[in-house]
C-alpha cells in the first residue's frame, strides 16, 4: 500500500475502534436499563398492526400521521420499526435495538460530515468519539421514542445537504437526495418539521441577496434541495390542512400558551433556556427519562469546550480560515444559522430547557465540543508546551481525569440500583408480569380492571397480549378513539373485557389480594378479585414519601 492508503487505513480503523467502543453502553443491558417499558415505546404496537394488517390500532389504512395518544407524533418512525419486529417480534429487544443501531450508524455518519466541511480527520475524529461517549447520545439511544432517532435523520441530512452543495458533478440527482432527506426529516419529530424549512428558507434568501459571495451553482442547488424536500412534505402539509388536529393537539398539549403573563417574554426565555451551563452540563433535568439524577444532559468536563466552541464558530473567524479553509463562507454561515434556530420549536414548549426536544442539536453540539478541545490544544501547545512541559501535562492530565471521573459516575449511576429504580417507575416496570397474569386468567372473571393511573395501560395489554391486529372490530377501534376533554390526551375506558378506570380505596372494600408484582422500590401492583372481577391496583409502598409522591407528581404532570 502507498503511503497515502496506510494512513486511509489508519484513519478507518481508528474510526471503526471508535464505532465498537460506543455500542458497548449504547447496547450493555439494553432491555434492562431502563427497566421496564414506556407507553410511548409499547405504542409501538402501530408498526406491528401495520406490518400485519396495513392499519393503526386506530383502523386507519397507511398513516400519513400516526393518531398515536392522541399527540400525532413519530410517523416515520412506526414504519422503520416494522423490519426490526419482523426479525425479533413485538419485543422490547426490537423497539430499542432500533434506536441502539441508528445511534451506532451515527458515529461514522458524524466523521464524514465533520470531514466534508473541514476536510480535517484530527477534528473529525475528535467529533466522531466526543459523541461516542457522550452522555446525552448513550441515554438517548437506549429507548424508543421519536426525538432519540433524531440525530441519526439530521446528520444524515446535513451529511447530505454538503456533499450535494459542494458537488461539480451530478449535481442534480445530488441535490434531489438531498432534498429527499431533509423532507424525511420532517416527518420525525415536531421540532425537524418547524425548525428545518425556516433554515432552508433563510439560507434561500441569504444566498439570493449575497450573489457577489455566493455562486450561482449554490443558488441553484439550494433551489432544487429545497423544491424536493417541500415536495417529499407535501402529504404530511396536505395531512395538516385537512385535518389541523395533526399539528394542534400536540401544541396545545405542551405550548407555552398555557402560562399565564406576556407570551412572547415567555417564549424569549425559553429561547434562551437551550443555551446555560444548566441543564446543558450541569445538575439536568428533574424528569429521570431525561437526564441522570445529578447529572447535566452533557458531561460537565466537556462544557467550557462547547461555550468556546460557540464562541470559535461565531467570533473567531480567521482562526476557522486559516486552520479550516474549506469550513468557510457559506458552509460557516449554515452551521452558525443552524445553532441560532435551533431552539424556535422546541421554546415553544413546556418545560423550558428540555433538549429532549432538541435532540437534532446534539450532532453540532459535539462538534462545537470538538472544536473547542482541538483550539485549546493548539493554544496549550503555542503558549505552555514550549515553556513549561510539566505544566502542560499537569493541565491535560487534569482535564482527563475530571472527565473520565465524571463519565465513570454517570455510567455507574446509570446502570446502578437506584437510577434503576426510579426507571423502573416512569418505564411502568412489572406490565409484562402484570398482563401475563391477567391473559392466564381472564377466562375466570367477567371483566378485569385495571388502574389508569397507570400511562395508557390499554397499551400494554395491546403490546404484551401481542392482540392480533387482524382481530380488531370496529367497535375496538370506537373503543380507542375516547379523548379525555381536559387534557386532550387518548384516556381509553374499555377493550373487550378490559376496563380502565381510577380504582379507590372505596372501590377495594371487600376485594380479595391475589398477588402482588413488583414496579418499583417505592411502588407495586396489587392483583385482586372482587365481584366476579379481577382487579389490577397501582400502590405506593415505600415509606419514603417524599421521594414518592415526587415521584406521582412528575410522571403525572410530564408527557414527552
Amino acid at each position: 500500500m502507498t503511503n497515502p492508503d496506510i494512513r486511509k487505513f489508519f484513519i478507518l480503523s481508528i474510526l471503526l475502534f471508535i464505532a465498537l467502543i460506543g455500542s458497548i453502553p449504547r447496547l450493555y443491558h439494553l432491555t434492562e436499563v431502563p427497566a421496564g417499558l414506556m407507553q410511548d415505546e409499547a405504542i409501538a404496537y402501530d408498526a406491528y398492526s401495520v406490518m400485519k394488517t396495513g392499519r393503526d390500532h386506530h383502523g386507519v389504512y397507511f398513516p400519513i400521521t400516526f393518531q398515536s395518544f392522541n399527540d400525532y407524533i413519530g410517523h416515520i418512525t412506526s414504519y422503520t420499526l416494522i423490519p426490526f419486529i419482523a426479525v425479533w417480534g413485538l419485543t422490547p429487544l426490537a423497539l430499542r435495538l432500533s434506536v441502539a443501531i441508528l445511534s451506532i450508524l451515527t458515529i461514522p455518519l458524524i466523521f464524514l460530515l465533520v470531514k466534508k466541511l473541514t476536510y480535517d480527520n484530527t477534528l473529525s475524529l475528535m467529533t466522531a468519539f466526543i459523541l461516542t461517549v457522550s452522555q446525552f447520545a448513550v441515554s438517548s439511544a437506549r429507548w424508543l421514542i421519536s426525538p432519540n432517532v433524531v440525530p441519526f435523520y439530521i446528520t444524515s441530512a446535513l451529511l447530505l445537504f454538503f456533499v450535494a452543495i459542494g458537488s461539480s458533478k451530478h449535481q442534480l440527482i445530488k441535490s434531489i437526495i438531498a432534498g429527499v432527506s431533509s423532507g424525511i426529516c420532517l416527518y420525525i419529530y415536531p421540532s425537524m418539521e418547524g425548525m428545518l424549512p425556516v433554515w432552508l428558507i433563510i439560507l434561500l434568501v441569504i444566498t439570493i441577496l449575497w450573489k457577489k459571495r455566493v455562486d450561482k451553482d449554490t443558488v441553484k442547488k439550494l433551489l432544487i434541495i429545497s423544491s424536493s424536500a417541500f415536495i417529499i412534505y407535501l402529504p404530511l402539509l396536505r395531512e395538516h390542512l385537512l385535518r389541523p388536529q395533526t399539528i394542534t393537539n400536540r401544541l396545545n398539549m405542551v405550548s407555552v400558551s398555557s402560562v399565564h403573563g406576556n407570551y412572547l417574554f415567555t417564549y424569549f426565555t425559553h429561547y434562551l433556556s437551550y443555551f446555560p451551563p444548566s441543564p446543558l452540563f450541569w445538575r439536568g433535568e428533574t424528569n429521570p427519562t431525561r437526564t441522570v439524577s445529578g447529572f447535566g444532559y452533557e458531561n460537565t468536563a466537556l462544557g467550557l469546550f462547547f461555550y468556546l466552541g460557540l464562541f470559535i464558530l461565531f467570533f473567531k473567524k480567521k482562526f476557522i480560515e486559516k486552520k479550516y479553509a474549506s469550513f468557510s463562507g457559506f458552509k460557516l454561515l449554515t452551521i452558525q444559522l443552524f445553532v441560532i434556530l435551533f431552539p424556535i420549536v422546541p421554546a415553544l414548549t413546556l418545560p423550558a430547557g428540555d433538549f429532549q426536544r432538541a435532540t437534532h442539536f446534539l450532532p453540532i453540539m459535539v462538534f462545537l465540543i470538538s472544536l473547542g478541545i482541538i483550539y485549546t490544544w493548539e493554544m496549550l501547545n503555542k503558549f505552555i508546551l514550549k515553556s513549561n512541559v510539566y505544566l502542560f501535562t499537569i493541565i491535560i492530565l487534569s482535564f482527563v481525569a475530571l472527565f473520565a471521573y465524571q463519565q465513570y459516575n454517570f455510567y455507574l449511576t446509570y446502570f446502578g440500583s437506584y437510577y434503576r429504580g426510579i426507571t423502573q417507575w416512569y418505564f411502568q416496570y412489572g406490565m409484562d408480569k402484570v398482563i401475563a397474569f391477567t391473559s392466564e386468567n381472564e377466562r375466570k372473571y367477567k371483566n378485569i380492571i385495571i388502574d389508569n393511573t397507570i400511562n395508557q395501560p390499554y397499551i400494554y395489554v395491546l403490546f404484551y397480549k401481542k392482540v392480533d391486529p387482524k382481530t380488531l372490530t370496529e367497535q375496538d377501534y370506537k373503543d380507542f378513539s375516547h379523548v379525555d376533554p381536559t387534557t386532550n390526551w387518548l384516556a381509553v375506558s374499555k377493550f373487550r373485557n378490559y376496563g380502565f378506570r381510577k380504582i379507590t380505596s372505596e372501590n377495594m372494600q371487600g376485594a380479595k389480594l391475589l398477588k402482588t408484582v413488583y414496579n418499583s422500590p417505592y411502588s407495586q401492583y396489587g392483583i385482586y378479585t372482587k365481584g366476579g372481577n379481577l382487579i389490577v391496583r397501582f400502590e405506593v409502598i415505600n415509606s419514603n414519601v417524599t421521594v414518592s409522591n415526587a415521584l406521582i407528581s412528575e410522571a403525572n404532570s410530564v408527557k414527552i
